[in-house]
């Protein structure tokens, strides 16, 4: 009964417009219970087919699906097997975490085998959720035994590990796993707090987001983002639901005051603040590297606030300060369109 209220409850909102909760707007919902009964463990969006696929550790089976919910095709698994997490690689082919056996299996989009199952035992008994770092070419997986997120090559090695407690205490069940391309961080799921949390690759919690408070669903498990259209996918499992976000990144490591991203604080970025607003002859990229005042706006009082820290030591930059690249600890309505060069690690 009470899965129907919420049902209930967030289908009354959506006729009323989207949702939104901080960064994360939700778009639309559909329902798996008809196709996999006991509720999706893990999503994959594939951009080349326009597809779903989804897993259901449960009878160890993959499903293909319409981004509308209806059933493509699917394929079980002939021996035990434990899929929960699933991603696509660069290459079209689907990576598949078995946290049963705790390997990883690779199939077509058409659902054969595509190669020898990777034995992952070692380092992550039982992963949950998968994905691929393309910029690194190295994978990352979620364990919900070990509260880990490690980072693993196709081989199996372990490259490095993140605690997921380590990164916040109540951070007790990660499951699903995403990767966000324009900022670099991972999007990981906690099953046990029903949460969307946005981590660095070095463990640093950049934010959080409450998806049961957002969506009445109390089960996230599946994760996957396609980061041109900026959306965000996640299952839900026991709820049987499937969510379609839109999800706005965001750049959160700059040097405040550096607003032409060359690294340092100089007379050429208020010169370049000036020609953007009265000449538009140059384009910002960071509003926040430009809010030198940090009052939430790019305008004249920045100029003034920038050379009165160069020439008359009479102005303080807020923080992170034009030092060292730091993330802006006041929410406000700007961020970063492209994240600064010359914080890239």
């Amino acid at each position: 009964m009470a899965r129907l209220v919420s049902i209930l409850a967030l289908s009354s909102l959506l006729t009323h417009g989207n949702l939104a909760w901080g960064q994360l707007t939700l778009l639309r919902t559909f329902s798996t219970e008809a196709i996999i009964p006991r509720g999706p463990d893990g999503i994959a969006y594939h951009p080349d087919e326009d597809e779903l696929y989804a897993v259901d550790s449960s009878n160890a089976t993959i499903y293909r699906l319409t981004t509308a919910g209806e059933l493509l095709d699917s394929w079980a698994s002939p021996v035990p097997a434990f899929y929960e997490g699933i991603a696509v690689l660069p290459d079209g082919d689907l990576v598949v975490a078995d946290g049963g056996l705790g390997n990883m299996v690779f199939f077509t989009p058409d659902l054969f085998k595509a190669g020898p199952a990777v034995d992952l035992s070692q380092v992550s008994p039982a992963p949950n959720g998968i994905v691929l770092v393309e910029e690194t070419d190295t994978l990352f997986v979620t364990d919900d035994n070990a509260l880990a997120i490690m980072e693993l090559d196709f081989d199996g090695q372990l490259l490095g590990q993140l605690s997921t407690t380590g990164i916040e205490a109540s951070f007790l069940e990660p499951e699903g796993i995403a990767w966000e391309p324009l900022s670099g961080h991972l999007l990981a799921v906690d099953d046990d707090q029903g949460k969307l949390y946005e981590i660095t690759t070095d463990g640093q919690l950049v934010r959080e987001i409450d998806l049961e408070a957002l969506t009445g669903f109390s089960d996230p498990e599946g994760l996957s983002y396609h980061a041109p259209s900026q959306t965000l996918y996640i299952a839900f499992d026991s709820d049987g639901q499937v969510g379609v976000f839109h999800f706005e990144p965001i750049a959160t490591v700059f040097l405040r005051g550096d607003c032409n991203d060359d690294g340092s604080l100089d007379i050429s970025d208020p010169i370049n603040t000036l020609e953007m607003l009265f000449l538009g002859t140059f384009e910002i990229t960071c509003d926040d590297a430009c809010d030198s005042n940090d009052d939430g706006a790019v305008d004249i009082a920045d100029v003034i606030t920038t050379l009165g820290a160069l020439f008359l030591g009479n102005a303080a930059i807020p923080p992170p300060g034009f030092v060292e690249c730091g993330m802006d600890p006041t929410p406000d309505e700007i961020g970063c369109e492209t994240p600064p060069t010359s914080c890239r690690l």
